[in-house]
């Protein structure tokens, strides 16, 4: 097993992801006791999970291969897919809020969505920023 990012919600929850060692399943992994007991959530996920991103204890994002997004609002109980716009791979999640959220990948792919996914993550611009300014 490959594990490729986390992000800790609370002093006792943290959600892990990445992926089989031989194989293109990804993985989702989450403890809430401390790191005590974890446990693995078998979501059928068909690719490497790469990054992972929390705006709220209940709402997060995880992003991987072939412009997968996942999206869970029970703390990591449950996945749904995000629809997205592009198939390539997805490296970096950052959600600034459960609307504003925005995922970087191979070949300059940088995404963005206002709505927290709700209609699909659009492409924020075809080319690699010459800069970048954040608001």
């Amino acid at each position: 097993m490959m594990l490729t990012d986390m992000v800790c919600t609370d002093n006792q929850t943290a959600i892990v992801v990445g992926g089989a060692n031989n194989g293109p399943e990804g993985i989702i992994i989450r403890t809430t006791d401390g790191g005590t007991n974890w446990t693995t959530y078998p979501q059928n996920i068909d690719v490497h999970l790469q990054a992972v991103s929390f705006p709220t204890p209940q709402m997060g994002y995880s992003a991987g291969y072939e412009g997968t997004v996942l999206k869970t609002t029970d703390g990591g109980a449950s996945w749904s897919p995000v629809t997205t716009v592009t198939g390539n791979a997805l490296y970096g999640i950052c959600f600034l809020n459960e609307a504003t959220g925005y995922i970087s990948g191979v070949g300059g792919t940088l995404l963005a969505t206002r709505n927290g996914g709700g209609t699909g993550v659009g492409y924020t611009t075809g080319l690699i920023p010459q800069s970048l300014q954040l608001m």
